[in-house]
């Protein structure tokens, strides 16, 4: 029943109130069905600039300033938060607030919305924007307190008092709240919270909020109208209730029936749905305010699952007793029972410290926040991820958890730049487990059972039933190793699909079954193989990527082929140019017609029609439209932008700049990571805080070592070990006065410690460890003002291994590509020397103020040496010793190790306390095609799926190249001894993705027993090797 707004109140508001709608959108059948996405607004996105500063507050630089996001910014952003796969948003408060708080949690006039974030007509465009598209809007309200308008000038105030005497008084006459809550009596006067236990918490100030006395009649009946109000203006779908616990429980008996009665009756909403914030990791404290459970009324749906939320981050983020997830279920009792299965799943929120905060267990893990989110969506409950965790963002405690997710000035590490990537790792694992929910009903609304735990880290597994639908089979491992479950599963005999990898295995109708679940990973087995939509597997640039050439190719790689006629009818850019498009194999490749233009910033879309050639498949709910089709638009966007920084190379290549700052602070020493390990990474020797980082080809920034030492430790070099070498595949670091080795196995993974004291404190050392083992495996060391170069064992023995060098200004051992594998110096005198095993000098080549030295093994720089020279030139030094010119304008090149080729032979170079990257634009031209193709494949080596294994297993791999181009490669499976066990591919192959599958036989065609294999693939003279697990 409608309840009547006070008459003086209404006659001052009947010119705001809309006329309610005949009927609303309608409610759900069931939340468990659905996905909630947790959208800070003030941090999302500004989508109009002009409301920014409305309430006064606007500073984007400050974490708790407004930065701009808005209600039209959510609205345009719709499409990234569909394509994930989420059907509801959780927003955050939209009421005015008493000083334009950007957080929304501090409010003044419960009749007017926060200017900040748009009118009531961009609300009401961006949620019935969002109601077309068949999803849910929530709306975060609070009724425990207003903004901090009220004060009092008795003594003592604010300490705690009950019986509350304060007089209370408005802090500013002309700034109070909007009736009829300007009513001083309508508080509590008890000043601030001493003890959170009630009824401290409940009459007491939270942080100087003002607290509204919930228990008076008035005041009850003034907050119910106002969010009837409020229901009825924006047509929201359920609230998100603040500060629960911080209100007495017949308050909540009373605004439950009442708001739920009102939507139902006003709207047509039967199901509208409430859930509390009660920050305990208490059930019984969270429980009483769910359903009956406390006696009387019904009160709240649900709450936020603050119990399991502590105890899943304990488990997954720290590694901890998986048993410790059964003991909160076993408090489940102490919810109402329409509650048990509603409750609000969460890794992390506005209010908490992200998953993969910085300093926490997963510290940027992603392995462990993949496992996080298989918990998260396929558990019972209704699951609700935080904007940004889809992108790995790291921030700490409020307002570093609150990150900008548009690029804006409040970021740092993977929040930095433009953050709606949709191809990103994270953003497709969790569209991937959204297909899985909603293809498994089972996942949705079915029981769960569990089958395992463990005391320590290892599996959890469980059941999830549900009448008529397939049983879907569970199991995680938080653990850093593999682990086997063996059970007789519950699962129909035959073949049975584990969704997350989409391989499938034959099991029988009864009996043991054994699972083995890889380190940090999960599996959803069952017996329906479902079908993957169509998505974007990668695109030229990557999102937010710079373009280095304006004439330069753009393309877009799909996870299968296309029906090409429905992509490129899809196909728009923004702002517009002409184009055309061609494609090869499952890559769209647009060609501008002209050069683009410098520094604009461009978007690419491709709209939700665009079809898979299969067709039909890939139907992945209603949050995804058309079966086989996309379903929802996919966008990315790049500057064209050539660096501009003075530097010049050849038009084959262009250079850019990685950015310092909040992460990168002074980079000094570069090398590249090897196969296998951080693959496709840049380790940074960074002495603005004496660690070492490592930086990922698309522009994470993140720490590896971080240590600190009184002498002034600095990585001035920094050269890493070969996989299983002298220094245990660890990496070296030479600082000012001492040799340390930074730990890469997983026992001691990131610490570090010292080798052995530098032979004289001061220089700046260099430091190459051998590769190959011809030189025993040993780091060799030199430094400018040396005439000498040392070798150093893990022992920290140190001996002279060869003099004569006058000043030693750089050290890299040749990789096989016409260099062999001997050691060369340069030297201040421009002298390059090549080193044999036994220390005998010959002099190489003449480089004018030669540097840092780096062989080029890729390929992308003609096989050659480059060497970094004083003056900011690069030149080229072919096996032959022949010279030439490469680049200049690099600016001044720091002495010794300040440049590496990464494994997809890209050059990086520190200079001017910057790193500048070299790309070769590795395009070809014809007479038939004079647009220039997208870049060239490079190597890469997959890990198989699955591993372990039994029968079968897939290998995937890319061959390195020019597209079109033949390249002989080789693919094999060797014993624990390297002996030969089976050859998958050899011979010339076209550049380009490909896979095979080991179905555990010999090259003779016999079964090999179990055990741990190698993978072996060579490529265009790059070699790369995986371990694998076969398991009888």
């Amino acid at each position: 029943m409608r309840i009547a707004l006070p008459a003086l109140l209404a006659l001052a508001l009947a010119w705001t109130l809309p006329v309610p709608a005949s009927a609303g959108f309608p409610s759900p059948a069931d939340w468990r069905n659905e996905s909630i996405y947790q959208v800070f607004t003030d941090r999302f996105y500004d989508g109009d600039p002009g409301n920014n500063n409305l309430d006064g507050s606007y500073d984007p630089a400050q974490g708790a300033r407004t930065h701009g996001g808005d209600w039209e910014g959510i609205r345009q952003k719709l499409d990234y938060i569909q394509g994930l796969g989420a059907t509801a948003i959780w927003i955050s408060p939209v009421l005015d607030n008493a000083y334009g708080e950007y957080h929304g949690y501090a409010t003044r006039d419960r009749y007017a919305f926060a200017k900040q974030f748009g009118d009531i007509a961009a609300l009401r465009a961006m949620i019935d924007d969002a109601h077309g598209r068949g999803m849910y809007v929530i709306l975060d309200v609070i009724t425990n307190h207003g903004g901090d308008l009220i004060d009092s000038g008795d003594p003592g105030w604010d300490s705690y008092q009950n019986p509350g005497t304060y007089t209370l008084r408005w802090r500013n006459s002309g700034n109070k709240p909007g009736a009829p809550f300007d009513n001083l009596a309508w508080y509590h006067n008890n000043g601030g919270i001493d003890d959170f236990v009630d009824p401290n918490q409940i009459l007491g100030e939270l942080f100087g909020l003002d607290d509204y006395k919930t228990e008076d009649p008035a005041v009850r009946d003034a907050l119910i109208e106002s969010h009837q109000w409020l229901i009825d203006t924006t047509d929201a779908d359920g609230f998100r209730i603040d500060t629960v616990k911080h209100v007495e429980l017949s308050f909540w008996q009373e605004f439950g029936p009442a708001l739920r009665a009102y939507a139902a009756d006003s709207l047509g909403k039967d199901n509208f749905f409430m859930f509390g914030e009660v920050f305990s990791g208490s059930s019984f404290e969270n429980g009483k305010f769910t359903g009956t459970q406390a006696g009387g009324a019904f009160a709240l749906d649900a709450t936020l699952w603050f119990p399991m939320h502590f105890t899943t981050n304990g488990v997954f983020r720290d590694g901890g007793a998986t048993e410790w997830l059964s003991g909160v279920y076993g408090d489940s009792l102490d919810y109402d029972p329409a509650a048990r299965e509603r409750l609000v799943q969460f890794l992390d929120n506005h209010d908490i410290a992200r998953f993969m905060g910085f300093g926490s267990g997963a510290d940027q893990d992603e392995s462990k926040l993949k496992v996080g989110m298989a918990w998260l969506y396929s558990s019972i409950g209704v699951p609700c991820l935080y904007y940004g965790s889809e992108q790995e963002f790291d921030g700490g405690g409020d307002p570093w958890n609150r990150e900008d997710m548009w690029d804006g000035q409040w970021d740092f590490g993977p929040s930095v730049g433009d953050n709606f990537h949709q191809a990103a790792p994270l953003y497709k694992h969790a569209r991937r487990l959204h297909e899985l929910r909603e293809a498994l009903p089972a996942l949705r609304t079915g029981s769960q059972e569990e089958i395992a735990n463990s005391s320590g880290a290892g599996l959890y597994a469980y059941y999830r039933r549900a009448a008529g639908e397939s049983t879907c089979l569970v199991i995680l491992n938080n653990d850093g190793v593999e682990h086997t479950l063996t059970i007789d599963p519950d699962l129909p005999g035959g073949t049975i699909h584990e969704g997350i990898t989409g391989l499938g295995r034959t099991i029988p109708g009864s009996g043991n079954v054994t699972f083995t679940i890889g380190a940090q990973s999960a599996a959803v087995w069952s017996q329906d193989d479902v079908a993957r939509a169509p998505w974007v597997a990668r695109t030229w640039p990557p999102h937010d990527e710079p373009l280095g050439d304006l004439a330069g190719s753009i393309a877009v790689t799909f996870t299968e082929a296309m029906n090409e006629a429905s992509v490129e009818a899809g196909l728009s850019v923004a702002p517009s140019f002409a184009y055309g498009t061609r494609w090869i194999g499952k890559t769209l490749v647009i060609t501008p017609g002209a050069n683009l233009a410098n520094g604009t910033r461009y978007t690419v879309t491709i709209d939700e029609s665009a079809a898979s050639k299969a067709g039909g498949a890939g139907d992945a709910g209603r949050s995804r439209g058309t079966a086989g089709t996309l379903g929802t638009p996919f966008s990315f966007t790049f500057e064209a932008s050539p660096y501009g920084g003075g530097v010049t190379v050849p038009a084959a290549y262009y250079a850019s700049e990685i950015t310092t700052g909040k992460d990168l602070i002074t980079p000094l020493s570069l090398e590249a990571t090897r196969p296998g390990l951080l693959d496709d990474r840049l380790l940074v020797g960074d002495t603005g805080w004496d660690r070492v980082l490592y930086h990922e080809d698309d522009g994470f920034i993140e720490m590896l070592f971080d240590y600190d030492d009184a002498s002034g430790a600095r990585p001035r070099s920094i050269a890493l070990d070969r996989e299983g070498g002298h220094f245990g595949g660890d990496l070296v670091i030479a600082d000012n006065d001492a040799f340390l080795r930074g730990r890469l196995d997983a026992e001691h993974y990131g610490g570090v410690s010292q080798v052995a004291a530098a032979p004289g404190a001061g220089p700046e050392w260099i430091v190459a460890v051998d590769p190959t083992g011809d030189f025993g495996g040993l780091a060799y060391f030199g430094a400018p003002g040396e005439d000498v170069v040392r070798s150093l064992d893990s022992a920290g023995t140190i001996a002279t291994f060869a003099s004569g060098f006058s000043s030693v200004t750089g050290l890299a051992f040749g990789r096989e590509i016409g260099f062999g594998t001997d050691l060369y110096v340069s030297t201040g005198s421009g002298t390059i020397y090549r080193v044999d095993s036994g220390g005998n000098t010959t002099v190489f080549a003449s480089v004018a103020g030669a540097g840092a030295i780096v062989f080029d093994h890729v390929g992308t720089f003609d096989s050659s040496m480059l060497v970094l020279r004083s003056g900011g030139a690069i030149d080229k030094v072919a096996s032959s010793g022949a010279v030439s010119s490469f680049g200049s304008g690099f600016g001044s090149f720091p002495t010794g190790d300040a440049a590496a080729i990464d494994a997809l032979g890209n050059l990086y170079a520190v200079a001017d306390d910057r790193i500048v990257k070299v790309t070769p634009l590795t395009l070809e031209t014809d007479v038939d095609d004079p647009v220039p193709p997208p870049p060239a494949f490079t190597h890469a080596l997959e890990p198989n799926r699955p591993n372990p294994f039994n029968p079968l297993t897939v290998i995937d791999f890319t061959v390195p190249g020019d597209r079109g181009r033949g390249v002989r490669a080789k693919l094999e499976v060797l014993d624990i001894q390297g002996r030969l066990v089976r050859t998958l591919v050899e011979g010339v192959v076209g550049a380009g993705e490909g896979s095979a599958t080991w179905d555990g036989r010999n090259d003779a065609g016999d079964p090999v027993a179990s055990g741990t294999y190698f993978v072996k693939f060579e490529a265009g003279g790059v070699e790369k090797t995986r371990k694998i697990t076969l398991v009888r």
